[in-house]
């Protein structure tokens, strides 16, 4: 499953069966879709953090919103160990992004 903000889908759970490639670095700054164009033509789903469902944007001039791999690899571990996805994200985006806790997630099922 690779990530990348800008896609539709979204992470809701981590599963010990699946194998999750981190993708999407080169979508913003070289081709946007690239990753997720690639996964589709092979057959592969994609996904993004629910970041835009459980974080809020705090400031009028944000940073760069892209994860680095490292960001996004902590915060998967982190919910695969037991962590909600609001505390996950919150724990390991740092504030210099722009991004807040949401006190309710915007979760489709609820």
């Amino acid at each position: 499953v690779p990530w990348c903000l800008s896609l539709p889908s979204v992470l809701w759970s981590i599963k010990k069966s699946c194998v999750y490639v981190l993708g999407g670095i080169v979508d913003e700054t070289v081709k946007k879709g690239l990753t997720e164009g690639k996964a589709r033509d092979v057959g592969i789903d994609t996904a993004r953090l629910p970041v835009k469902e459980c974080m809020r944007m705090v400031t009028v001039n944000p940073g760069h919103v892209s994860l680095p791999f490292n960001q996004v690899l902590d915060v998967m571990q982190a919910v695969y160990g037991g962590e909600d996805w609001g505390t996950a994200l919150a724990s390991h985006i740092p504030r210099r992004k722009g991004f807040a806790p949401r006190q309710q997630p915007l979760i489709p099922w609820q």
